[in-house]
């Protein structure tokens, strides 16, 4: 399985958006696009597959009974996107909220938990979450990293900064 060379760039000053792709033996392209702020950093923890996905902790937000009741908030560096084929969420049992020109894309976040950060999967239900902050990251309005409040309120997951 033949992988494509990781970009590394150090970038002062400036929200950025690395990205690895992946090249599997059937063909396909898997790919993981991760922001950070400040520098450009190629962070190998990010899952390559939709296995390496799955095989991530989930983080499970709070289900809320009105919007002034709180969620779960915590200290997040970065988000991203695993970019996998429809055929490969099928095959694991997936099943992706944003699909686009036959890709799936799964969010993930590096969470703080004390001193240290970890690498989490998110629930699907956060994909368009991730691809919003990854606009205003492409804007220079990102808010990584920062405290974020997840939650589910009427069945629709939100995540929103503190």
């Amino acid at each position: 399985m033949a992988q494509s060379p990781l970009i590394n760039k150090r970038i002062t000053g400036k929200p950025i958006a690395t990205r690895t792709q992946k090249w599997q033996d059937d063909g396909h392209q898997e790919t993981h696009a991760n922001i950070r702020t400040q520098e450009f950093i190629v962070d190998l923890s990010s899952p390559s597959s939709i296995e390496d996905w799955l095989s991530l902790p989930e983080l499970r937000p709070p289900h809320v009974a009105s919007a002034i009741d709180k969620g779960s908030i915590y200290q997040v560096d970065a988000v991203g996107l695993l970019v996998v084929t429809v055929k490969s969420c099928k095959r694991k049992r997936v099943r992706p909220v944003m699909v686009t020109n036959g890709k799936c894309l799964l969010p993930t976040a590096e969470i703080k938990f004390g001193d240290e950060t970890q690498h989490c999967r998110l629930p699907p239900d956060f994909s368009n979450w991730v691809v919003e902050c990854m606009a205003l990251n492409r804007e220079g309005l990102n808010r990584l990293p920062g405290k974020v409040e997840f939650g589910i309120l009427n069945g629709h997951a939100f995540g929103e900064f503190r």
